[in-house]
């Protein structure tokens, strides 16, 4: 689907993006909303196809979940902003996860914003980034693995959690990023951070 603005609102229900059925290609901007009208907290938003700009930000609100993973043919999915252009993910009231896949959230020379209600992915199921500059704030513990050189900022404020951070070919950097400062965590959540 070519587009120059994209919105997508869906009530009460799920959005899903496969490798086959919905790749979305446009300059302009993508906003993806999953609404819950009726607040029983089962609305997601799922990527295991590719969601790209050339030239545009991109905002993700599911109300509860947003998931990458892979769908039956092993194809994973992926979130593109480019021309430095931003990301915005946001699961309300559930989890950004990754249980499966290559998926990534892709700002390129922009900010990777993350919130979520929970947690963002898991210890052997981390989240794939690829931007100048990521924040995040989470419930729970935050893994994130980043492509290269990036700015970090973000906080977890609830359930002790902890914050895993890794570059894979770059600096790490602690800074401002979106007026959020440097890291902090909740309680006795603890701060990993790795430049490898």
């Amino acid at each position: 689907l070519n587009a120059t603005d994209l919105e997508v609102v869906i009530r009460d229900g799920n959005l899903t993006f496969t490798e086959n059925s919905f790749d979305i290609t446009g300059a302009g901007t993508i906003d993806l909303d999953a609404q819950d009208l009726n607040s029983d907290d089962e609305t997601t938003i799922t990527f295991s196809g590719n969601v790209t700009t050339s030239n545009g930000n991109i905002t993700v609100l599911a109300d509860h979940d947003v998931i990458f993973t892979t769908d039956a043919n092993g194809d994973s999915g992926d979130v593109i902003a480019g021309g430095g252009s931003d990301v915005r993910i946001t699961a309300s009231t559930g989890a950004i996860n990754h249980p499966a896949g290559t998926g990534s959230v892709n700002a390129d020379t922009g900010t990777v914003l993350l919130s979520s209600f929970e947690g963002i992915a898991a210890s052997n199921n981390v989240l794939l980034t690829d931007g100048a500059n990521v924040t995040f704030d989470a419930n729970g513990d935050v893994f994130i693995t980043e492509a290269d050189g990036v700015n970090f900022s973000g906080n977890t404020t609830g359930n002790d959690g902890d914050i895993n951070l890794i570059v894979t070919n770059g600096d790490a950097n602690v800074d401002s990023v979106n007026g959020v400062a440097g890291l902090t965590t909740a309680g006795n959540g603890a701060i990993s951070l790795n430049a490898t």
